[in-house]
């Protein structure tokens, strides 16, 4: 167990990352959304995963589970929406034996800014048993923040820290960073221009063109939109490929060229 703040900065951290209300003692916050497991006990409860997104960010949220009932047990489903309140979840507690465990697999897949940048963010967690001694109750608390740059990975964890012992409440903080800027002309996300790029927005144009539907999302319609008429055509692959053709003869190319 590690403990990297003193208890003055952990209260403080906590009441900042946690608004009052929210988690105010061990169990005492109700649950904002409700399990699609059918045999959740709520009497088992003895842990919470606590959301908190940006504004202008929505997530789709999986929390499912493997133990002695099965593998990969739906346990949550659900859109979650950012702002000033938490989305939180109540996660029942195992004695973690060969007999009795839960081990909890959490996907939040968000999409975010003025480009609809998409990621995932995924974890593992298991949770102690409310009759365990010593008695305790976990949170897991995930607080994403938006950036407006372009990073490859678009979820960056940037903090991590745990808070509490083996004999009182537990808090395991995760922080991360949402890169939602936008690189134009990367259609294809991997942080670089290449030809690659303009053959792949001129095979997205051909389908289009062809009354198919195309296979682009909102972020990589932005990307691939280089002219930025609103529209995607062969004039943006060829903006594309003639970017890359100057920036590989070491050139500056502008998409204002």
């Amino acid at each position: 167990m590690k403990i990297n703040r003193t208890a003055a900065l952990f209260a403080a951290t906590i009441i900042a990352v946690i608004p009052m209300g929210t988690v105010t003692a061990a169990g005492e916050a109700p649950s904002d959304y409700q399990p699609i497991y059918s045999e959740f006990n709520p009497n088992d409860v003895n842990g919470k995963v606590i959301i908190s997104l940006p504004e202008n960010v929505t997530a789709h949220v999986e929390i499912t589970f493997d133990s002695p009932e099965g593998e990969n047990l739906p346990y949550y489903s659900c859109d979650i929406a950012g702002g000033s309140e938490e989305a939180v979840f109540d996660i029942e507690g195992r004695d973690n034996t060969e007999d009795d465990f839960r081990n909890y697999d959490l996907r939040i897949a968000f999409t975010g800014g003025n480009y609809s940048r998409t990621g995932e963010v995924t974890d593992t967690f298991t949770v102690p048993d409310p009759n365990d001694n010593p008695k305790s109750f976990t949170d897991l608390v995930y607080t994403f923040t938006a950036a407006d740059d372009f990073a490859v990975i678009p979820a960056e964890l940037t903090g991590e820290n745990d808070f509490g012992g083996d004999a009182g409440d537990y808090t395991h903080l995760k922080e991360y960073t949402l890169h939602l800027g936008l690189m134009l002309g990367d259609v294809n996300c991997d942080g670089i221009i290449t030809g690659s790029d303009a053959t792949t927005a001129l095979r997205e144009y051909t389908l289009l063109s062809s009354n198919m539907e195309g296979n682009f999302d909102t972020y990589c319609n932005f990307a691939a939109d280089v002219n930025r008429d609103g529209i995607l055509n062969g004039s943006d692959a060829t903006k594309i490929l003639r970017y890359y053709t100057l920036l590989s003869s070491n050139m500056n190319p502008s998409w204002d060229d």
